[in-house]
């Protein structure tokens, strides 16, 4: 049994799995079918492989990026990078943020978890992660505007994955798979967006901050 999977049935009193606790209490009372920790039977042949399309990422080649696509098993459990989904279901995850813990009945969080995580933690630090690449193209980091795990937008005018124009409290997450989402709050928009191809940080950043400002700004 891989570590990750005895320290998940150590904290849990049915010995659930890390794959069974995320299934039975929040992707099957949400109803969303098509998503699992790990590469599920019934969905590989479903599954949309990684591309790099820079050379480098960070600390990381494009090679190295590939073979995330290595990692995704069946039996995998890790948990920062592991699940499989669609945008139909990652809409239901986060329009369930949006409305404060809740969707079509069925309670995930509370309210109050959800404020608290959609809270800036990290005043004005900035992330170390982004600092290298964004000083060598002559930017000035922004505050990293971390929450409970959640990015959130922040009053600063710069490279933001959720826009520029998307208000102050908007809140998102956008992982090196190419799957990503955010909230606005003040304009009850839920937003989804999710590719295979992917690009350095900095550059991935510049190309979601186009498509989140585009969307935002078709709202009336």
């Amino acid at each position: 049994m891989p570590y990750w999977e005895k320290s998940s049935a150590g904290l849990d009193r049915k010995k659930r799995a890390l794959r069974d606790i995320y299934q039975d209490e929040l992707f099957s009372p949400l109803g969303m079918k098509d998503t699992a920790m790990g590469k599920r039977k019934d969905l590989t042949t479903r599954i949309v492989p990684i591309i790099a399309h820079d050379p480098n990422f960070g600390n990381m080649s494009a090679r190295q990026v590939e073979e995330h696509n290595d990692y995704i098993t069946e039996k995998a459990e890790i948990p920062w990078m592991g699940c499989v989904s669609t945008a139909y279901d990652l809409f239901r995850f986060a329009e369930m943020l949006r409305r404060g813990g809740e969707l079509d009945g069925v309670r995930i969080l509370s309210p109050a978890s959800v404020k608290q995580a959609t809270t800036i933690q990290t005043g004005m630090l900035v992330n170390d992660y982004y600092v290298p690449v964004m000083k060598e193209k002559g930017i000035i980091p922004p505050p990293a505007n971390i929450g409970l795990d959640f990015q959130i937008r922040g009053h600063v005018i710069g490279p933001n994955q959720m826009g520029n124009l998307t208000s102050p409290g908007t809140f998102g997450k956008f992982g090196l798979g190419g799957t990503g989402f955010w909230v606005d709050p003040e304009r009850d928009v839920t937003f989804v967006f999710l590719r295979s191809g992917l690009l350095e940080h900095l550059n991935d950043t510049v190309k979601s901050q186009r498509i989140a400002d585009m969307a935002i700004a078709g709202v009336v």
